[in-house]
């Protein structure tokens, strides 16, 4: 999750010049996330200076560099299914006989697990 300050920087580097992927690199965050804020940061702009073209500069800053925000209101909680933890058994277990042939790195992490039952349909 990027902070206030993170975003504050990615937009001051911006309008230094400082490219994209530069700012992504310094900061060690993905250039997509660093591309999400100079587009929200530009569309504000000019939302801003269309409903008051006189408006003073610091207050234009102000209006840009909140602190951000992330929209949680389309997530549900799911409800574990019977069929959905017979799944999981499986693959537990086979990241269990894996493990005792000594291919340690060819086990499922929690994520492909997830994304195994996304592309059964179980979630």
């Amino acid at each position: 999750m990027i902070e206030l300050l993170q975003k504050q920087k990615i937009i001051l580097e911006h309008i230094e010049g400082m490219s994209n992927r530069a700012i992504a690199r310094e900061l060690h965050i993905s250039k997509d996330t660093v591309n999400k804020y100079i587009k929200e940061y530009h569309n504000q702009k000019s939302e801003l200076l269309q409903t008051n073209p006189e408006m003073d500069p610091s207050e234009l800053i102000q209006a840009i560099v909140e602190k951000p925000k992330y929209n949680s209101d389309g997530r549900r909680p799911t409800k574990v299914t019977p069929e959905m933890m017979e799944e999981i058994e499986v693959l537990l277990e086979l990241n269990r006989k894996k493990r005792a042939e000594g291919r340690q790195k060819q086990t499922l992490k929690k994520l492909d697990i997830h994304e195994e039952l996304l592309k059964k349909g179980l979630i």
